[in-house]
């Protein structure tokens, strides 16, 4: 596909450009709503991708064609503030960024374009801004290092109202095909773990919704947990973050939590303690437990989280039933986007046909499916 958005940089600005980028997006194996809870997550780049075409321009103008929309749109690289919605707020909050730390561009022209579905869960926008950033550095010889690129595309996130920990950034720059991406949100230490699924096909279930309470009920989550961690360090001051608190601590002021919160801390230290074991078992090719463990991790999201809808757990438990599919469970922020199954070889097929005549059923919704493979990170072309 870069040749097409190579093409179209050549019809729209009439040169080559200087600079070709691609940026993955991802999936998340194991450890949902824990990385800005400062806990462990487990995710993957994949082989979908946004494609960047970029070059200088003589002005301070920046240029930029969304061949998925349609859009060609200019702004001033010195934009003091994010005015608009869409693709271009993240464009927008990304050159704010640069500036505020201390990167100086001139203008360019951009074309951009991928088949990340959109509002699907696989981190389309991480894969915008991370892609961005890191097109914008090789162009200009920035050297902004890969750590920092993930940084600055999440305070791009945080810019444009969505409180989100580091794990899509991570996992779009740092993967390594293959292999998941094991990251302490804490310490930002990460290690690669194989994860070749032999036998076995990861197909991913798009719901086709996306409900609107998305961000808003993703920020309540988060400050949800913050209030528990208040509570519990009148007694055990210790507790820095989500990740430092051990059921016994709350049970010793659970008279003292409400029960929407508890619930809510209680799945964040279950399903840390799943991502170090699927770590473990991944090494020990043990597939099966794998697959219960995301089957656990989707109860959890679904009945203690309350980051699910019916849809999700509609397809989640439809997989769960099926004998060829080791595991099942929500992917993303929720309520709405993709599930991730473990299909045995040979069956994504039938599997993804019965899948669909149910959902039809269920929700008169024409479901998607996507059928993926573990990728590189942010890289050029």
């Amino acid at each position: 596909m870069i040749e097409s958005i190579s093409k179209k940089y050549q019809e729209v600005f009439g040169t080559s450009p200087a600079v070709k980028v691609q940026a993955p997006g991802r999936i998340n194996i194991i450890g949902e709503h824990t990385d800005y809870n400062l806990g462990f997550v487990l995710p993957a780049a994949i082989n979908k991708y946004t494609f960047f075409a970029i070059g200088k321009n003589d002005s301070n103008t920046a240029k930029m064609q969304s061949v998925d929309y349609n859009e060609l749109v200019e702004v001033e690289v010195t934009v003091g503030q994010v005015q608009t919605s869409g693709w271009l707020k993240y464009m927008e909050s990304s050159l704010i960024g640069l500036r505020e730390e201390g990167y100086a561009i001139g203008g360019f022209n951009l074309v951009f374009g991928g088949n990340i579905p959109i509002g699907a869960g696989l981190s389309s926008s991480a894969a915008l801004t991370c892609g961005l950033l890191y097109a914008l550095s090789e162009l200009f010889d920035l050297n902004i290092s890969k750590e920092k690129i993930a940084k600055m595309a999440q305070a791009t996130e945080h810019r444009v109202g969505l409180n989100c920990g580091l794990m899509d950034q991570y996992a779009v720059t740092f993967s390594k095909k293959d292999h998941c991406l094991f990251l302490d949100c804490r310490n930002l230490e990460y290690k690669f773990f194989p994860a070749v699924l032999e036998g076995y096909t990861i197909v991913l279930l798009d719901t086709c919704v996306a409900h609107e309470l998305t961000d808003s009920e993703y920020n309540n989550r988060r400050s949800d947990l913050e209030k528990v961690v208040e509570i519990v360090q009148t007694i055990y001051p210790e507790v820095a973050s989500p990740r430092d608190l051990t059921k016994d601590m709350l049970h010793d002021l659970s008279d003292q939590i409400e029960e929407t919160k508890y619930k809510r801390a209680i799945f964040v230290i279950e399903e840390n303690a799943r991502v170090e074991n699927t770590c473990e078992v991944l090494q020990n090719n043990d597939l099966v437990s794998m697959g219960e463990n995301m089957n656990q991790s989707h109860r959890g999201l679904s009945k203690d989280y309350e980051v699910s809808c019916a849809e999700l757990d509609f397809l989640a438990e439809f997989a769960q039933q099926d004998a060829n599919v080791l595991g099942a469970r929500m992917m993303g922020g929720g309520f709405g986007g993709c599930t991730i199954n473990i299909v045995k070889k040979g069956y994504e097929a039938e599997f993804i046909s019965k899948a669909a005549e149910a959902y039809k059923t269920a929700f008169d919704i024409d479901l998607k499916s996507y059928q993926v493979d573990l990728g590189e990170g942010v890289g050029r072309v």
